[in-house]
């Protein structure tokens, strides 16, 4: 791929990393253990990979919820992608983890085959940079992706209600009603935002995650329902089991034989012990697993050179399109 341009022009375009600001906070640990920071916002995605914006060019020195550092070791820069002055199209990738991260609460998509979002609808974006607490701003949206060039093509145009996004909270989701709609990508004078519409990047999505997305912790005894969804590229079918002090008595995906891309369903397990829900058998669940104590490292804090939200000069390009459309 011919990104070398462009990783030049984003890093003399981005400066040090920032935290939504006047956002509301939310609990990290307990609530969004599948959001990761670095110089940007990520979304882990089938137990192994981060979902960010292709801007961000750099995934080392990922801090994950429980405090532990990794490094991303592969990157998938969505083949369309092409940043402009007057928006980037396509500003999505998704970086291979060099093992399963453990994560407890999922945030899963919206079935991406169609538009998930009208023009009114409030979202959430969420993002921190740096240090700074999680947090989001309350969005509405303003445009829907069209066919022309630069950022109308493949993002949504929002103006922000409460607490805005800034420089880096690049990558993070926006959730409406409950479900992944997009990633941020960038925002501009005034209160404007803008983040990539994921049902323009669904086949890119399928193509490299192709497998389940799900949870890969469980906690807990007794009767346990856990949610699993079909990133898959093509119908598959129910072929879970189980090991160790763990049964599978139901649930939506039990014996299932037609499970589409991105459809949600449940297994109902009784678990009395230490074991594994076995959804593949690379894909596992680990259930009241015996850890050892984490050592945890915590990296340098970053200025954010190759991370963030692309800001106002990337984007005065699209305001004057902008006015230069009105008139």
């Amino acid at each position: 791929m011919n990104n070398t341009p462009i990783v030049l022009a984003l890093s003399l375009l981005s400066s040090s990393a920032f935290a939504i600001t006047n956002g509301t906070n939310v609990d990290w640990v307990h609530d969004f253990d599948d959001v990761v920071k670095n110089n940007c916002t990520g979304l882990i995605v089938g137990g192994n990979q981060v979902l960010t914006a292709a801007h961000c060019t750099d995934l080392t020195g990922i801090t994950f919820a429980d405090g532990t550092v990794m490094d991303a070791v592969t990157p998938d820069v969505h083949p369309s992608y092409r940043y402009s002055s007057s928006g980037s199209e396509y500003d999505v990738s998704l970086w291979t983890l060099p093992h399963a991260a453990k994560v407890q609460n999922i945030h899963y998509f919206a079935d991406l085959n169609t538009q998930t979002v009208a023009v009114g609808d409030s979202v959430k974006a969420y993002g921190f940079g740096g240090r700074h607490p999680l947090a989001y701003a309350e969005l509405i949206v303003n445009k829907l992706p069209s066919s022309s060039f630069g950022a109308d093509k493949t993002a949504f145009e929002s103006t922000a209600i409460a607490g805005m996004t800034i420089q880096g909270d690049s990558g993070g989701m926006w959730v409406h009603d409950g479900n992944v709609v997009a990633i941020n990508m960038a925002f501009s004078s005034g209160r404007l935002s803008y983040a990539t519409d994921l049902s323009q990047a669904k086949d890119f999505l399928l193509e490299k995650i192709n497998g389940w997305h799900y949870p890969t912790v469980l906690k807990g005894n007794g009767t346990r329902t856990i949610k699993i969804q079909s990133l898959h590229q093509n119908t598959v079918s129910d072929t879970a089991y189980v090991s160790g002090d763990v049964a599978i008595t139901g649930g939506t995906c039990y014996g299932k034989a037609s499970i589409d891309a991105f459809e949600t369903c449940t297994y109902q397990l009784e678990v009395n012990g230490s074991g594994q829900l076995h959804l593949t058998d690379h894909e596992v669940i680990d259930i009241n697993p015996q850890d050892a104590p984490l050592v945890v490292t915590t990296p340098p804090s970053s200025s954010g050179g190759s991370g963030g939200s692309l800001g106002f000069l990337s984007l005065f390009g699209l305001a004057l399109l902008g006015r230069f459309r009105k008139q």
